[in-house]
């Protein structure tokens, strides 16, 4: 049995299914339209009536043969209307595909209701970095997914410092956290790009699984830190959209009291 309130929130204007239906809509008056004026001796008066008119609408254009322009009319109204028809469906199935995701628990029709609701919702742009803006956009994403996180590079430490050293790349951690802070993917896909590898892994101790798929992304981009980014962005299926502060490699730096300057995200801290 079909769910009445599903379907009002389906038909809704925030679905935007609008405009598809009323290209459909418009298709099939045309479609139906070339069918009474082809057919117009073989149905009601009612139509019939219709398909004279239409006749005489062409019969300057063609000569006075009013069978021959209705014909006309009619099979410019047939391929009109299968045309709209093929059009509005083609863009509602497109529409309906590109943002429903199943196996959210909550229904298809929930979850596309949702994901245009959220493309509809305010434009914000957030900056900063460490836990702090992963935390933020983590909040965020529930009530736009119109969001553009400006994420600073300046962690040193651990897997992104290591990063750092051996590919001369720009550190990864902070793009990692708010790239998942953001995903909408399953939260398998999530907990698997936060995996950090134990100390007894040899090479990899230390390393996030996050961090070393933005590395191999790198590669595969010939360098572009940016499209890097892009791409894993494309596999979480992010709400928004994550962009680097710079693509130089940049380092904090402390002035104490004493005049002792510390250089370094890692080293101010234990400082």
């Amino acid at each position: 049995m079909i769910n009445r309130y599903k379907v009002k929130k389906l038909l809704a204007p925030t679905a935007g299914l609008w405009v598809p239906a009323f290209i459909v809509a418009l298709g099939l008056l045309l479609f139906f339209s070339g069918i009474a004026l082809s057919l117009r001796f073989y149905l009601v008066n009612g139509l019939d009536a219709f398909g004279n008119w239409a006749g005489g609408v062409l019969t300057n254009i063609v000569g006075d043969d009013r069978y021959v322009s209705a014909h006309l009319m009619g099979g410019g109204f047939l391929a009109l209307g299968i045309y709209f028809v093929f059009t509005g469906l083609k863009a509602g199935v497109r529409r309906i595909m590109d943002t429903l995701t199943p196996g959210r628990g909550q229904g298809l029709v929930n979850d596309y209701v949702r994901r245009q609701r959220l493309a509809q919702g305010p434009h914000i742009v957030a900056l900063g970095g460490g836990t702090g803006l992963s935390t933020l956009l983590r909040g965020l994403k529930h009530h736009s997914s119109n969001i553009t996180a400006i994420v600073t590079v300046t962690d040193d430490g651990g897997s992104s410092g290591q990063l750092i050293k051996e590919k001369g790349m720009i550190p990864p951690g902070d793009i990692r956290n708010c790239l998942v802070a953001l995903a909408d993917a399953e939260k398998a896909m999530t907990d698997l790009f936060q995996h950090r590898f134990k100390k007894d892994s040899g090479s990899l101790s230390g390393h996030s699984m996050g961090n070393l798929l933005i590395a191999a992304m790198l590669d595969q981009s010939r360098g572009d830190f940016e499209q890097a980014v892009e791409s894993v962005s494309a596999v979480l299926a992010i709400r928004g959209k994550v962009i680097p502060s710079t693509l130089e490699h940049v380092s904090l730096r402390a002035l104490l009291d004493g005049g002792v300057e510390i250089c370094g995200e890692t080293a101010i801290v234990q400082a």
